[in-house]
């Protein structure tokens, strides 16, 4: 994530699903000087005071940098944005955990504010159980191309990687690229 914040030609991006602001505050690191806008959606109150400490050049999460990030409170199934807000739009590790319906619902409201990009770095699975090809379960995971196809969007880049500490388990990395 942070390597394509670095890489593309963006000024603003949206972090959804922040929660301590870890994902945000290294790419406000690695992006000092570019005068890049991050925005961090986030539904928590604890996740949202841990960021606000985290950001304030906490020592507790690397790198020690004071955060200059605009901390909004809301879920992504009803994102408080306007169409076309962020550059990038983009989640680590959050629709992993929401049942099919509320991650599609989030998937779209996350293109509905996307002007550009929208990334995904999630587990493939369905509630833990690993995605299971020519099973039942395959009609719960989110084919991302697919969806992202049909909200106007073209892949740019979907990778798998097996997870170092389980046999099963596996993550998606996904970015989509809407199509003008």
């Amino acid at each position: 994530i942070v390597d394509l914040c670095k890489d593309l030609d963006i000024k603003t991006v949206c972090d959804v699903g922040a929660g301590a602001g870890v994902v945000s505050k290294f790419i406000y690191k690695e992006t000092e000087g570019r005068d890049l806008k991050i925005t961090c959606l986030e539904g928590s109150d604890a996740h949202i005071a841990q960021m606000k400490e985290n950001f304030n050049e906490s020592k507790v999460i690397a790198p020690p940098v004071k955060v200059k990030a605009e901390i909004v409170k809301g879920i992504i199934q009803n994102a408080p944005f306007k169409d076309d807000t962020f550059d990038l739009v983009f989640t680590c590790t959050v629709i992993m955990h929401n049942s099919f319906i509320p991650a599609v619902l989030a998937i779209a409201e996350m293109t509905r504010i996307s002007s550009r990009y929208v990334l995904y770095v999630e587990g493939y699975h369905v509630d833990g159980i690993p995605k299971l090809y020519n099973d039942t379960y395959d009609r719960l995971v989110v084919d991302y191309e697919k969806l992202h196809t049909l909200l106007g969007y073209k892949t740019i880049r979907k990778t798998f990687h097996k997870d170092p500490h389980s046999e099963d388990y596996e993550y998606i990395v996904y970015l989509a690229e809407k199509i003008k």
